[in-house]
């Protein structure tokens, strides 16, 4: 008798061609694979098409939020293929990401949604290696603990700090399990590679306080950012180093750059990363140091071997130096709604700069150490998973 093949269908910030949430799904891919070999994966993405190319993952669309993009959404036929998609699975993934947070208000409603559905339609649910948090109103606490306790079997998150926040929303902590970013799941182990005179220093940069409905009154702090990463680069240049912009999500992280580069002409070099998984992973393995703003950029280097400069903005840029060892060399920015109150110090980060130059080999060992456990973590997520659709 054959044994009966699990189907997982993971949803989250997919299709947007950022490659933090690609390398997300990437990695949740891989895991079940490990963990059920055989087993099928789909997932609910905003540009299934994209999806599709790029990992060569069936999917289909995202459900739509408001009554508009229903409409449209049954009009064109999209809803039919989400509903099947959520039919066809065993088990409904929410999952990687910092999707869990009130930080915009209809952000728990629009993903939580989702757990309902699957378990109005007999279906499991897990919160795959989320990030949550922070919550900060009165209602998305309450929709958060009130979907959880009604539609969701499995909680796991990538960190402690995650798990306090669920508890502040008043989910139980005895129901949340703590793992790790499931992009953790892809270290394979890294060689050690010399640093010449001339380092290559990557920059992944988001831009934060620019938006004024999302950031209202904040201009002059977006500016403040860009003139302290520019006197920065203008240091580390003076200093013979190449410093490259490496964008994760092109189509925002370019603003940055077009903005630093008026205050900085031709000195920082901007380098999209390659359009595939794998040789953008390998691109920034290529670094001698990565200035991580963006989070899995800031994985995605110390899984290569990279030790990350980071510049904390959220919690979650936190707790990952933190697990890694290497929050003694971040800087911080923020403004007192996702971050504490602070502000880059150009002088600081380029000690920091030359202090992972200068002891690069060190810091490798030291990443390595707490990078095995990190692995087992995350592929812990996906046995999870693989145990909440049953026996095979």
């Amino acid at each position: 008798m054959r044994s009966r093949v699990p189907r997982f269908l993971v949803s989250g910030w997919y299709g947007f061609g950022n490659l933090g949430d690609e390398v997300i799904l990437h990695a949740i891919r891989l895991a079940l694979q490990e963990a059920a070999p055989g087993c099928e994966v789909e997932a609910l993405s905003y540009r299934p098409e994209h999806t599709r190319r790029y990992l060569s993952l069936g999917a289909a669309h995202q459900l739509p939020f408001g009554w508009r993009e229903w409409a449209g959404s049954l009009l064109r036929g999209r809803v039919g293929g989400t509903f099947r998609a959520i039919w066809r699975c065993d088990v409904l993934l929410l999952g990687g990401g910092g999707f869990l947070s009130d930080w915009q208000p209809e952000a728990p409603w629009c993903w939580l949604r989702q757990a309902l559905l699957a378990r109005l339609l007999g279906k499991k649910v897990q919160l795959y290696g989320i990030g949550a948090g922070p919550f900060n109103r009165r209602w998305g606490r309450w929709i958060t603990r009130t979907l959880i306790r009604l539609a969701v079997d499995t909680i796991t998150v990538r960190d402690e700090g995650s798990k306090a926040w669920l508890e502040r929303a008043g989910v139980p902590g005895d129901r949340v399990r703590v793992t790790a970013d499931p992009v953790f799941g892809l270290w394979k182990g890294t060689e050690e590679q010399a640093v010449g005179q001339r380092a290559v220093i990557g920059l992944s940069l988001a831009p934060v306080f620019h938006l004024e409905h999302l950031w209202p009154g904040q201009g002059e702090r977006y500016q403040a950012y860009l003139r302290a990463v520019a006197e920065a680069c203008r240091d580390l240049a003076d200093r013979g180093h190449h410093l490259r912009f490496l964008p994760m999500q092109e189509e925002v992280d370019r603003k940055v750059f077009q903005d630093l580069d008026a205050l900085l002409p031709g000195v920082v070099a901007y380098q999209p990363l390659p359009e595939d998984v794998d040789g953008a992973i390998r691109e920034l393995g290529r670094l001698d140091a990565l200035v991580a703003m963006r989070l899995h950029a800031g994985i995605l280097g110390a899984l290569q071997g990279v030790p990350p400069v980071g510049i904390i903005y959220h919690p979650k840029v936190a707790a990952f130096l933190d697990r890694i060892g290497l929050r003694h060399l971040a800087e911080e920015l923020g403004d007192g709604s996702n971050w504490r109150e602070s502000s880059l110090d150009a002088a600081r980060l380029v000690q920091s700069v030359e202090t992972v130059l200068r002891e690069r080999g060190d810091l490798r060992q030291g990443m390595a150490a707490r990078l095995a456990p990190l692995r087992e973590a995350a592929l812990a997520t996906a046995r999870c998973a693989v145990e909440l659709a049953g026996p095979r």
